[in-house]
């Protein structure tokens, strides 16, 4: 998914911030200053997740955040580990310190600990070496954090997890730390910062959403007249205090898109606002 046309460009290239930590499931213990993470069964007796904080930029007066990629260094996959390693954007807070209850580890897409941004960001089939966000999950992680800008210097909070609750002894994805003695290993946050152009609101009158009510175990539809909302699109769910809730891309099929109601993780009333490079529409859902 992109943002509006931009007519202005800022490429942004962040380090992760010294301050990363392998934690352990226990999360009573955090491991300090290694030169690298492991993500999955790191010993005989704990499993671990990794903790990157990154401090966002200043962003300019009418900019926003068309993209957003995280590369990491994959060292090594240590004995086949029977699950991934999972990409959530966990939070954005005023100082770089990783909190022990940082961790947790499960299967993809709870978001209790976390908005889910790439599900297998680590798998045992990539190749070693520097690996990034695809093209949806970039798409998610941008979202995010305009979604949750502070103009006060802020740090944005990211966690590789297993996607398993217990992995297997000694199983793990393994890589370059924020303190590891090459730079150009250590994690990096590229940004790509736009002014974009003003997108014009759609009255909802032109949308229909079924079912509404909905349950979290149905297939939503979301269909509007004509072609005011064109190819792909970005797809954003508020709850009723404003907090986002889920955010991904879509592309549109005979002026629709659908998607799976486990994206509500409880009942209530929520907000869903579509966007493609001109247009956006809002709607209000219910779910039971």
């Amino acid at each position: 998914t992109q943002p509006p046309a931009a007519t202005d460009t800022i490429l942004l290239s962040i380090g992760v911030r010294p301050e990363d930590q392998m934690i352990q499931n226990t999360k009573e213990q955090k491991w300090i200053d290694l030169s690298k993470h492991a993500v999955g069964g790191y010993t005989l007796a704990f499993d671990a997740s990794a903790v990157l904080p990154f401090k966002l930029p200043s962003i300019p007066s009418g900019y926003t955040v068309k993209e957003a990629k995280l590369s990491v260094n994959l060292e090594r996959v240590v004995n086949n580990p029977k699950g991934f390693a999972d990409l959530y954007a966990i939070a954005v807070r005023q100082n770089p310190s990783v909190n022990s209850a940082d961790h947790w580890q499960g299967t993809f897409g709870n978001q209790s600990f976390g908005v889910p941004v790439q599900e297998a960001y680590l798998d045992k089939d990539i190749p070693l070496g520097i690996t990034s966000t695809n093209l949806e999950a970039s798409a998610m992680l941008s979202n995010y954090i305009n979604d949750n800008y502070s103009p006060i210097p802020s740090y944005l909070f990211l966690r590789l997890n297993s996607d398993q609750t217990d992995e297997s002894n000694y199983r793990f994805y393994e890589f370059s730390s924020g303190n590891h003695s090459n730079t150009f290993w250590r994690p990096t946050l590229d940004l790509v910062l736009v002014k974009p152009l003003a997108l014009k609101h759609i009255d909802n009158k032109n949308i229909s959403i079924y079912p509404n009510p909905c349950t979290t175990k149905e297939i939503v539809t979301i269909q509007w007249e004509g072609n005011i909302l064109k190819g792909s699109v970005t797809i954003k769910i508020h709850n009723s205090l404003g907090q986002l809730i889920h955010s991904y891309s879509s592309n549109t099929q005979n002026n629709r898109i659908q998607f799976k109601a486990h994206s509500f993780p409880a009942s209530g009333n929520y907000y869903i606002t579509i966007q493609d490079k001109v247009n956006f529409v809002r709607a209000k859902i219910a779910v039971f």
